[in-house]
């Protein structure tokens, strides 16, 4: 299917926040803790967060907000700003934007689409970048939800990214959310991105949206 979407200017950030905002190590899986938190780590030029929010709710409850994220992710992004992305948009002092252009989606393949230009203000513009990613979700034994985002095809943008986003039941009425997400950039922009720089434009929007899924949850159950 060939949607084309509004040519829109949007931070970096945000795209990454839509195509991969999506994994949390098997370690974590088992934690115990109730508790809201956030970390990242940098390692060999790879940035990872992680991050994991409690809420009161079924997994179900959980699962159906999760499809409606994926379902606008591949039809219509836009619908995004009014929930899962609120909030999330250019703050004065970004450095990194994107001109999104166009989103294609494959339903056989289940491959998406974007292609954008990556703007660095006041500095320069790369044109009509192709990035594609791929979302699969399964279900595990402990009957967590798993959705895996594989970002690929980055040129010379990045030389890594992926994510997985989880809902894992804690009991009959509570989930736990959790997300990962891995980034490595290519030479140039590793340079560019600093450890500070990044939790700046990336750690606080996966923060953010994290907080906002479980916001339209607890909505809907009320």
């Amino acid at each position: 299917m060939n949607k084309s979407l509004f040519c829109k200017q949007l931070p970096l950030h945000i795209y990454f926040c839509i195509s991969m905002c999506l994994c949390i190590s098997n370690a974590a899986l088992g934690v115990a803790s109730q508790n809201d938190s956030i970390f990242t780590t940098y390692t060999d030029g790879q940035f990872s967060t992680y991050y994991k929010i409690p809420v009161s709710c079924s997994t179900t409850e959980a699962e159906e907000v999760l499809d409606d994220f994926i379902s606008q992710f591949r039809g219509d992004p836009d619908l995004l700003f009014e929930w899962a992305l609120h909030g999330l948009g250019s703050q004065q002092g970004d450095d990194l934007l994107i001109d999104l252009k166009q989103t294609l989606y494959d339903a056989e393949t289940g491959i998406g689409t974007i292609i954008t230009d990556l703007i660095i203000p006041g500095f320069t513009t790369f044109k009509d970048i192709t990035i594609e990613s791929k979302i699969t979700k399964t279900y595990l034994p402990n009957k967590a939800v798993k959705v895996f985002v594989d970002v690929y095809n980055l040129n010379f943008f990045m030389k890594k990214a992926y994510g997985t986003y989880y809902i894992i039941p804690v009991s009959s009425n509570q989930v736990m959310l959790a997300i990962d997400v891995h980034m490595k950039f290519g030479w140039f922009f590793n340079i560019f991105i600093t450890q500070n720089i990044y939790k700046k434009i990336f750690e606080w929007r996966i923060h953010g949206f994290m907080h906002n899924m479980k916001k339209e949850i607890i909505r809907r159950k009320s």
